[in-house]
């Protein structure tokens, strides 16, 4: 009769430890899936920034077009790069993961 208690109990515990296994794991993977999912996030923002400024510049007079081409050019690129600025501090930045609060800094032993 012990040694079938014995069994039962085992066999729970350790149905116990992999469903917390599982449960663990699901946790990390979601955790790294989030992480990646805020990276490209970011980089979709900054390819879209990108985009609307390579369009802007094409946007921007020759030089050659009148008299006063090569200073329309000059202020049409640095509006358009003033506006690259902008819409790139707008895209959500993914920040890194920050250490576990119980770690300390090393510091060395006094004697």
């Amino acid at each position: 009769m012990l040694s079938q208690t014995t069994v039962v109990v085992q066999r729970t515990f350790w149905e116990i430890v992999m469903r917390l296994i599982l449960i663990l794991t699901a946790i990390m993977a979601q955790l790294f899936l989030t992480d990646i999912s805020w990276a490209d996030t970011y980089e979709d923002c900054k390819e879209s920034c990108e985009t609307d400024k390579e369009a802007r510049d094409i946007d921007c007079p020759s030089p050659y077009d009148s008299s006063t081409g090569g200073q329309e050019r000059g202020q049409c690129m640095k509006d358009s790069q003033e506006a690259y600025n902008r819409c790139l501090s707008s895209c959500p930045r993914p920040t890194p993961p920050s250490p576990p609060s119980s770690e300390s800094p090393i510091s060395p032993m006094n004697y």
